[in-house]
């Protein structure tokens, strides 16, 4: 069972064991934070407080009195889409001709899929949806910068830097790659103008 905010597992217990606990372990997608749930046996369990239209990757061991057994597979489940909370801001609209009118959705987000329906409406109450039309607004740079960046010497000249995607939700767009800049420090100053880098590899995590 899921919703928008909670998804429901269910598994059978192990065979020929005393199970004391379950230690059951979930993220965000492949990169957010692991997180921690412990709880008494049972077959089932709910967790909530998740957010909408998201996929989570889940793992879930057994504790015996000898000590915690190996996790099993990663097991990946969606929560359902939630309604919109507010409605569009500054719709505005557009006489074109006798006919036609141009309507003007602003402050939507960025890089974000629309479906648009029409009604139209009289007096006695509105007519049939119309077909759904579905846009995409376009991509713009992403608001939030990689995360975890960090940095190891692996020898005399050579320095590995290592750094994670920007929260999907501050992308605005398909990752087409990332620059790296540096610059030799002396001291607290910079030596010189940095020099930049480029990666041209959107899945890139790392340089040296």
């Amino acid at each position: 069972a899921k919703s928008e905010t909670s998804i429901g597992l269910s598994w059978s217990a192990p065979r020929q064991e005393s199970v004391i606990k379950y230690e059951l372990l979930f993220r965000e997608g492949d990169r957010g934070r692991e997180v921690g749930r412990t709880f008494d046996p049972t077959t089932a369990f709910v967790v909530e407080d998740l957010k909408p239209n998201t996929e989570y990757a889940f793992r879930l061991a057994a504790r015996s009195p000898q000590g915690l057994g190996a996790f099993t597979a990663v097991v990946r489940q969606r929560t359902l889409q939630a309604k919109p909370s507010a409605p569009p801001q500054d719709v505005k609209c557009t006489s074109l001709r006798s006919t036609a009118i141009l309507i003007l959705l602003e402050a939507l987000e960025k890089w974000t899929e629309y479906r648009v329906t029409a009604v139209a409406y009289t007096e006695v109450g509105p007519g049939p949806e119309s077909s759904p039309v579905v846009v995409r607004t376009d991509e713009d740079v992403p608001s939030a910068p990689p995360r975890k960046v960090e940095a190891e010497a692996l020898n005399a000249t050579a320095i590995r830097v290592l750094w994670r995607s920007p929260t999907p939700g501050r992308q605005h767009g398909q990752i087409r790659g990332y620059q790296v800049h540096y610059v030799r420090m002396e001291g607290a100053e910079a030596r010189g103008p940095p020099r930049i880098k480029d990666i041209m590899l959107a899945d890139a995590q790392e340089m040296v």
